[in-house]
């Protein structure tokens, strides 16, 4: 999955949040944390960093591992690229490890741009798990979405890229903060309407075309507005 070239335009608003020292949800946003400790809760609290910086440097990681040599490629396209072929060999786990892996460092870059400002405040804001969460299914999302895509057009391209992660973490931010201010183009606008922009663009770029995949885009949005929902008691 290529960069979604809007992603840059988010980092003022990210950071100005992440600099208020008294800042506080919006009153309509009425998460409320829960004490009920899993074994996922406990792995979260053991990590001597923050959770961001892992989900960078995994991405940081694959992509070395693509552009070094030190790993087969022919192992990295089994098991980090999502496609029809991994798909029909069993290869399931590829509907999460797509999400981790890129090859072009500017890929690489906006996408972890972003992850490292939304991710960053999720975290601070909503605790490690909601980042976990948020990421995971944006990718799983993303991928259903992809993979329904590629049955349709018959399409055996692979596709790799934390873009559907970090658009479900985008998305939970738009919906929580819809009337944040965020530079687009360098105008301030809110952020619901980069959301229908985004949204938008998503379906123009549906089947792939401009070498971007609106489906990953799209089912990433989806996936951070059931978040967004799940965490308001709507269902």
């Amino acid at each position: 999955m290529f960069r979604n070239p809007f992603n840059k335009m988010f980092f003022n608003a990210a950071r100005k949040n992440l600099e208020k020292k008294t800042f506080t949800p919006s009153n309509s946003f009425t998460y409320k944390p829960k004490f009920h400790f899993s074994s996922v809760d406990r792995f979260l609290n053991r990590l001597q960093r923050p959770l961001y910086q892992y989900l960078i440097g995994a991405n940081v990681l694959i992509y070395f591992a693509w552009n070094t040599g030190l790993v087969s490629k022919r192992f990295l396209y089994n098991n980090f690229t999502l496609s029809l072929d991994t798909i029909n060999q069993g290869r399931f786990h590829t509907f999460i490890t797509y999400s981790f892996s890129h090859i072009s460092f500017m890929h690489l870059f906006f996408n972890m741009f972003t992850l490292y400002f939304f991710g960053r405040f999720t975290e601070a804001s909503f605790g490690a798990k909601a980042l976990l969460q948020l990421y995971l299914t944006g990718a799983l999302g993303g991928a259903i979405f992809i993979h329904s895509s590629n049955k349709q057009y018959q399409s055996h391209a692979p596709t790799i890229g934390a873009s559907s992660a970090t658009a479900a973490i985008l998305a939970n931010y738009i919906f929580t903060f819809p009337n944040q201010q965020i530079f687009l183009f360098f105008l301030p606008v809110p952020a619901w309407i980069v959301g229908l922009l985004l949204f938008g663009q998503s379906l123009m770029t549906y089947d792939g075309r401009g070498g971007m995949s609106g489906s990953g885009h799209l089912g990433g949005l989806i996936g951070g507005l059931l978040f967004f929902l799940a965490k308001r008691g709507k269902f």
